[in-house]
């Protein structure tokens, strides 16, 4: 009975699914993914999820949306694995013209989220590599999925022109700009 209403279920979904309908870009999906994934660790306590005194617990599973988050960061191919990165020739003129500077209008501050690596060593090489061409560099944790690498504050559109074309090189699916960083400097 179950396995019919399943199938029930999946006919009236595929029924529903509006044809022509553009599909996102991995892009596209990988912004909305981080934008609910910072949602979710803005909006759900800790005492709902997590480690509370050495024991994995979970309280009220409708109050832990990270976990859900953290699957679409996956589901989405968001997440930069050792190896999935593009590799570099920093003393090539275009690429050296992607060092930090202050070229074009000052602006408000603004950090660059780069992208969560899933490794300590990614992260270290990153962090490198980034503050090799200028950037400050943060990174911290990001429970359940590795490192978030942030880059900044940028405070000139020519900055931020360069860090967006540095990711893009590198080949980080998604790098967005944010007022803040979600832990301490």
């Amino acid at each position: 009975m179950r396995l019919l209403t399943g199938l029930a279920s999946l006919l009236l979904l595929a029924a529903c699914a509006q044809e022509g309908e553009p599909e996102l870009s991995q892009r596209d999906q990988c912004l909305a993914a981080y934008r609910a994934y910072d949602n979710a660790l803005r909006s759900t306590p800790p005492e709902f999820g997590g480690i509370l005194r050495g024991q994995s617990v979970l309280r009220n599973a409708s109050a832990d949306f990270t976990f859900a988050a953290q699957m679409r960061l996956r589901q989405f191919g968001c997440l930069t694995f050792p190896g999935s990165l593009n590799g570099i020739d920093v003393n090539r003129p275009d690429i050296a013209a992607m060092r930090n500077g202050t070229s074009g209008p000052l602006r408000d501050p603004v950090y660059m989220h780069v992208g969560i690596v899933t490794t300590d060593g990614l992260a270290i090489a990153q962090t490198r590599l980034f503050a090799s061409f200028g950037y400050p560099v943060r990174n911290g944790a990001a429970p359940g999925l590795g490192r978030r690498i942030y880059i900044g504050p940028l405070e000139s559109g020519g900055a931020i022109k360069a860090a967006t074309d540095l990711t893009e090189t590198l080949g980080y699916v998604a790098p967005y700009l944010t007022p803040t960083i979600p832990f301490p400097r």
